[in-house]
């Protein structure tokens, strides 16, 4: 196993959403509403309106996936590290990864901010990549300084050499 002291990186980060609630936190919600959807339940079952006690049953099914899929997607990020080339790892849920690599020399980084949907393009050569669509736009502005930056002291450090 060989080491590269040589490679340098400018810019090491990761990106991740802001996460809403813990697991603990999650989990008592889960309780709480089930606890109010069964005593509904029951108190409509007593009635002798079962039909609607299996569709109370079926909102708790429904809402346990929300949650699920919540939970789930707040496990996404983001890698971005700028060496020679500028590479973006995405790396989801489910295990799935998807690598990008960009020429940062002529890399161009725009921010779009649509309503409440704000996202970064970094565009090199024809090629665009799309990041941090989870985050809010101060934090898209904030990373495009550090992302700038970091762009700035590459190209100076490669014009010593």
């Amino acid at each position: 196993m060989t080491i590269n002291t040589k490679q340098k990186y400018f810019l090491e980060t990761r990106l991740y959403p802001n996460k809403s609630s813990s697991r603990f936190t999650v989990v008592c919600l889960f309780l709480f509403f089930t606890f109010v959807v069964f005593s509904f339940s029951f108190y409509f079952f007593s009635l002798g309106a079962w039909p609607v006690s299996a569709f109370l049953g079926f909102d708790i099914l429904l809402f346990y996936w929300a949650l699920k899929i919540n939970y789930n997607t707040a496990k996404n990020y983001e890698d971005i590290v700028l060496g020679e080339k500028l590479i973006i790892k995405k790396c989801f849920s489910n295990g799935k990864e998807l690598k990008f690599y960009l020429e940062p020399t002529w890399l161009k980084i725009i921010i779009i901010s649509n309503y409440n949907k704000s996202y970064l393009i970094l565009r090199s050569h024809g090629e665009s990549v799309s990041i941090g669509n989870f985050l809010n736009k101060n934090e898209l502005v904030e990373f495009a300084r550090e992302l700038k930056l970091a762009l700035i002291i590459r190209e100076k450090n490669l014009l010593n050499l």
